[in-house]
């Protein structure tokens, strides 16, 4: 059943309110309003003249003998008031004395009434609470005779006030007569067993609906949830109040599914999470019923249908579907009220975007992680591709540090072939912090002294222990955007020492966090990530070249290119600086988007890392200026 209109006459049942008109109501109303302003008023109204909203009452139109047929054909055509809501008609036979009657009956509403009804029941299922969270009473804790009458109350009771003693031992009872009518051992008949099951089954699965969880019978009897005694099954307070929710619509025969609720401040014994999980669990439960809720909750108004609002002041009630903010300005008092709230709304997102911006004045740190990390479970995907059947894979971490690669590798590796077999590491890191975690790595899985010749400190040492085009992959795990911009073309250019190590057919494997969650400085232009689109431009590719592959995890954040070593030979200072450009107009773009977006701590967060983005490739280019005969912001082929 709904409530489509409310009709209240002025002063309607002394209780102080204007006249109330209030139309197109939807499964969800929303009163919202200042203290005293007449939001409970309104409920109790609505509950009353719901509860004397008269049903239908059948009258007889006609009565004809069936014989005459012309007579009857034509009365059956009477027009039906339309003045009057009706149900349509019924027909009715009769036979009196061997002759056969047929009358037509028709169940008509009053022409006056304070709500108009959608799919009205007989027993008119429409309940007005206040919501208290209580702690139940275990009936097993008294007396019987106490527990039945406490079971007896919650029956004859309305709203909460009895479910403190008897919600509890309304379910023990309810589970007992089931118990014993179904019990092979009592004799039953067939109605009892079939009202007990129906009974019992109705509000199990009520309870399902609720608490996503069905209740359940230990062997002292006593009811349970999540195989624990009720009593001790730690409840919270939203729990506590679906459970009385179910008990008291069960005990009052009132289908969940079509229930009217009338749910006055319920957010005033429980959390602001947990009422929006109440909230939303009784909004799924009664998908052909209705929720009013009286309310004061920010919370609550955010997460109603817009629709639905509704302002209650000085005992009148208006739509402010299309102008929140009147609620808003009643909740909130002037316009600075509501200032201050959006300034604290927006405390998330500042803090996020401010501390991204001050770790960006700090160093880079290094973690270790293991052998589930999301990058280097790229890595491994790119390193099985590439694999040698008569040889171990070459491969060169630039940038080792403390040697994570190498650790989670040999800890993720569990191929009856020896790791050594399958992997040939080796380490670069030009100015380690901690040198000597990375070499004892090493040692620990080549042998003692392997460290000797698998770690460099220097270029020269690596192009004095390694041949030329020997190393298969070089890969650089969250380095490159550390690696100052003065340095990409000695580093990674023609003439680089990578570049002469790197096979004809090898490849250098990038890795990045493309949204790194902590702001650092890793050089005089802070950090620069470069995202696929400035990447091309570093090294001037083409669409006739090989394809970059590219592999993404957690919604793109996590990046891997693998970039074929010939086009090493392109790096330059032109192909530097349009890398730059292009990540200035990346960041551009991203900071644009982000504007027109809600704040929020994740927004925030990448509003300070696109900012610091922007400024240092802005920075870097003032120092390297754009490419020859190109406008910084202007994109190239």
């Amino acid at each position: 059943m709904q409530i489509t209109a409310v009709n209240l006459p002025k002063n309607y049942q002394e209780l102080g309110l204007e006249r109330t008109t209030m139309g197109r109501l939807g499964s969800v109303v929303v009163l919202a309003g200042p203290n005293g302003g007449g939001k409970s008023r309104l409920l109790q109204s609505v509950h009353r003249a719901v509860v004397d909203y008269p049903l239908p009452a059948e009258q007889k139109l006609l009565r004809v003998q069936v014989e005459d047929r012309q007579r009857a054909r034509q009365q059956l055509r009477v027009n039906l008031s339309t003045t009057s809501q009706a149900r349509g008609p019924s027909i009715h036979i009769e036979i009196q004395n061997n002759e056969y009657w047929i009358e037509v009956h028709e169940k008509r509403l009053a022409l006056t009434t304070q709500v108009e009804l959608k799919s009205l029941r007989d027993n008119k299922p429409v309940h007005h609470y206040v919501p208290r969270p209580v702690e139940f009473v275990d009936p097993f804790a008294r007396a019987r005779n106490q527990a039945i009458s406490d079971a007896d109350q919650v029956r004859q009771g309305i709203g909460f006030e009895p479910l403190r003693d008897g919600c509890l031992a309304y379910i023990s009872n309810v589970q007992d007569r089931w118990f014993q009518a179904t019990h092979p051992l009592v004799t039953s008949s067939e109605v009892e067993k079939t009202q007990a099951t129906s009974e019992y089954q109705r509000l199990r699965d009520d309870i399902k609906k609720l608490l996503g969880e069905h209740l359940g019978r230990n062997h002292d009897s006593a009811p349970t949830l999540w195989g624990r005694a009720i009593p001790s099954a730690g409840l919270s307070d939203g729990q506590r109040l679906l459970l009385q929710l179910a008990v008291a619509l069960h005990a009052q025969g009132t289908k969940l599914s079509e229930a009217v609720l009338l749910l006055d401040e319920p957010e005033t014994h429980l959390h602001p999470a947990a009422v929006i999980d109440v909230l939303e669990t009784l909004r799924k439960a009664t998908p052909n019923g209705q929720l009013w809720i009286a309310t004061h909750s920010l919370p609550v108004l955010a997460w109603a249908p817009t629709e639905s609002l509704w302002f209650v002041r000085e005992g009148h009630a208006t739509w402010a579907g299309k102008e929140p903010e009147h609620v808003l300005a009643g909740l909130l008092g002037d316009t600075y009220g509501r200032e201050r709230l959006e300034a604290f709304l927006q405390l998330p997102a500042q803090l996020a975007s401010n501390r991204f911006a001050a770790d960006c004045l700090l160093a880079p740190t290094v973690v270790m992680t293991g052998g589930d990390d999301p990058q280097l479970r790229q890595i491994r995907d790119a390193i099985l591709k590439l694999r040698r059947p008569d040889r171990p894979l070459r491969i060169l971490d630039f940038g080792a540090g403390k040697g994570r690669l190498l650790a989670a590798l040999h800890e993720a590796h569990t191929e009856d072939q020896p790791f050594a077999e399958a992997i040939d590491y080796r380490a670069l890191d030009a100015s380690p912090a901690d040198p000597e975690h990375c070499t004892s790595l090493i040692d620990a899985v080549y042998g003692a002294g392997a460290s000797t010749e698998r770690h460099f400190m220097q270029y020269a040492e690596l192009e004095a222990q390694l041949d030329a085009a020997s190393i298969d992959v070089a890969i650089l795990c969250n380095v490159l955007h550390e690696i100052a911009p003065s340095q990409w073309p000695s580093l990674l250019g023609p003439g680089s020492a990578l570049a002469r190590r790197l096979r004809p057919d090898g490849f250098l494997l990038i890795v990045e966090d493309i949204h790194i969650p902590v702001g650092e400085k890793a050089h005089r232009h802070g950090f620069l990530l470069l995202d696929t689109y400035p990447l091309k431009g570093l090294f001037a590719w083409r669409e006739t070249d090989a394809s970059i592959q590219f592999a993404a995890e957690r919604e793109g954040r996590l990046k891997a290119w693998l970039v074929p070593a010939s086009l090493l030979q392109r790096v330059s200072s032109t192909t530097r600086t349009e890398a730059l450009r292009r990540l200035q107009q990346q960041a551009r773009g991203e900071l644009q988007k982000l504007r027109e977006e809600a704040t929020s701590f994740r927004n925030g967060h990448l509003h300070g890392l696109w900012t610091q983005l922007f400024a240092n490739a802005s920075l870097a280019l003032e120092d390297f200026g754009p490419a020859s005969g190109t406008s910084p912001l202007q994109p190239t082929g």
